[in-house]
């Protein structure tokens, strides 16, 4: 810092807190500090940092970063913590053993709050480190903040978004064990009985190879065949098929079209999350949009809060959920 500060005719203060993005330096003069400090190679020593500060500005993330949802939440946070002048440090559960452990390494880093993306609270037991911030459909832990979507309103979409189409028998395949997949499975049987349409729950998983494993089961058991050997015995069979999230609907997607069944000529297949799998023109598959932009700046923005009052009283906030249609789902009477 006493070069660059030297380099900039300004004081070693200065530069400091043009680095830490103080208001009280002017905009220019912090971008002017800026530009010097990485044209000459400055890199800033945050364990230092943090050694000095009564009260890091830094958050905590955890989350399963090989779910492409939880992974989306994380790098949208990134970007807002750093718009914001705070730090975030994103552990991976599946690394650490598990969200516990994962919640306790971040606490020796001095985080000044947690988030918890969506935790299966089965590995959690009574501990020190504990999240101020869930993104998930409930939270056991008393005090935190709540950012769940719309499971209710996304499911409804699409179930009458099927019925439209013709389909009135569904095949749903369950997520994991935890709190997300029987919110969402309540969800979907709701939704089903008030659209009119029979659905039959089938445990599944929220990995590709679940939804291969599961999709291969189905075809074994006959209740998927390509419509062109389709008998009497077949009428009565599912024609759509609805998955946990896209990367449990990308696997089936794959075991159906190895095993000769065409999607979405033979049978209808929805995802839920609208990743980028969804997105893909590879699978272009019919998702449920869960607003991964505006749950990430709520998260951020709670915590950022409880860094300032942590007396605050736990709050709620929902974000709607939108259905965006693709190729994947076409008319029953079609196929």
């Amino acid at each position: 810092m006493r070069d660059v500060a030297e380099k900039a005719g300004v004081s070693i203060s200065t530069v400091s807190l043009a680095l830490r993005n103080d208001e009280r330096i002017t905009p220019e003069t912090r971008k002017e500090i800026h530009d010097l400090a990485n044209k000459m190679g400055y890199s800033r020593d945050i364990a230092g940092t943090l050694l000095r500060m009564d009260k890091a500005r830094i958050i905590g993330v955890v989350g399963q970063l090989n779910q492409e949802l939880h992974s989306e939440y994380v790098a949208r946070m990134h970007e807002i913590a750093s718009e914001e002048s705070f730090q975030l440090i994103s552990q991976d559960a599946n690394v650490y053993g598990g969200y516990e452990a994962a919640f306790n390494r971040l606490m020796q880093l001095r985080v000044s709050n947690l988030i918890a993306v969506n935790p299966s609270f089965l590995d959690i037991e009574v501990s020190s480190a504990i999240p101020s911030v869930v993104i998930g459909q409930a939270s056991p832990f008393d005090g935190a903040d709540l950012v769940r979507s719309s499971n209710e309103q996304g499911m409804l979409k699409l179930v009458d978004h099927l019925v439209n189409l013709g389909h009135r028998q569904v095949l749903y395949l369950d997520g994991p064990a935890g709190i997300s997949a029987p919110c969402r499975r309540d969800s979907m049987r709701n939704a089903a009985t008030r659209c009119g349409v029979e659905v039959t729950v089938v445990p599944s998983g929220n990995t590709m190879d679940d939804g291969f494993r599961v999709g291969n089961e189905l075809v074994e058991r006959g209740l998927f065949v390509p419509r062109s050997a389709a008998t009497s015995s077949t009428q009565n069979s599912p024609t759509a098929l609805v998955c946990y999230n896209d990367q449990c609907a990308q696997g089936a997607i794959i075991a159906l079209n190895r095993s000769g069944i065409s999607v979405p000529h033979d049978v209808s297949v929805a995802g839920f999350d609208n990743s980028s799998i969804a997105q893909s023109k590879a699978f272009d598959l019919t998702s449920v949009d869960r607003g991964v932009n505006e749950v990430s700046a709520l998260a951020i923005n709670l915590a950022i809060e409880r860094h300032e009052y942590p007396e605050l009283s736990p709050r709620v906030r929902e974000v709607p959920t939108t259905l965006v249609v693709r190729s994947s789902t076409a008319p029953a009477t079609q196929r």
